[in-house]
């Protein structure tokens, strides 16, 4: 597959908005969740894992991890995961098998980041992957990058020398597939209360 590719209006206007209407709802739960800390972080494996090792790495800031998160599926050792909202995923799970055919879901999750008051620039969380297995290695994977709402707060891609090499801005109705093993990262965003993104990573059959 190609490295990157974006669609605009991945699913219908309507749904759009239907869909954003619920999530941001008092219907839809949420839980706080702290992820891709660097203490576990792909991008410090890799980073620690290389020839040279530069104490820059080690004075990097990055915006707080925590967000607010709904899983809506996982698949896992123990089978499958699946939130009582699950349903809600239908109109985008039929969109990518539009793109990809066949494919085996393997993880669906809204995320919500609110702004970091310690930053005023655009701060990137902890460069990452999304799913790794339980020895460090990557778990090949797909990932659609689906953004709910227009806010602002760039995802960034890296290459493996920590270096953006792209960014994409949150766009309602905007969705971006990209190899799971690519190095990303969201901002939080400045100037809009909350940035809400579902995550979507597949294994392309």
């Amino acid at each position: 597959m190609e490295t990157m590719e974006i669609f605009n209006n991945f699913i219908s206007a309507k749904t759009q908005q239907i869909f954003f209407d619920f999530v941001s709802s008092n219907a839809f739960p949420y839980r706080f969740q702290d992820v891709h800390t660097p203490e576990y972080g792909v991008a410090q494996k890799r980073y620690y894992d290389s020839d040279s090792v530069s104490d820059s790495y080690n004075s990097t800031i990055y915006a707080t991890p925590k967000q607010l998160t709904h899983h809506l599926f996982v698949l896992d050792e123990t089978g499958e995961q699946k939130s009582p909202h699950y349903p809600i995923l239908t109109p985008f799970l039929e969109a990518i098998y539009s793109k990809v055919g066949d494919f085996e879901l393997l993880r669906a999750k809204v995320n919500v980041t609110m702004p970091d008051p310690r930053f005023e620039a655009y701060t990137s969380q902890v460069p990452h992957i999304d799913l790794k297995y339980d020895d460090g290695n990557e778990l090949p994977h797909v990932v659609f990058l689906y953004y709910i709402n227009d806010s602002d707060g760039p995802t960034y891609f890296y290459n493996k020398d920590l270096e953006v090499i792209s960014s994409v801005p949150p766009t309602m109705g905007t969705c971006v597939m990209f190899d799971g093993g690519t190095l990303h990262a969201g901002t939080n965003p400045n100037s809009t209360p909350f940035r809400y993104a579902l995550n979507i990573n597949i294994k392309v059959s």
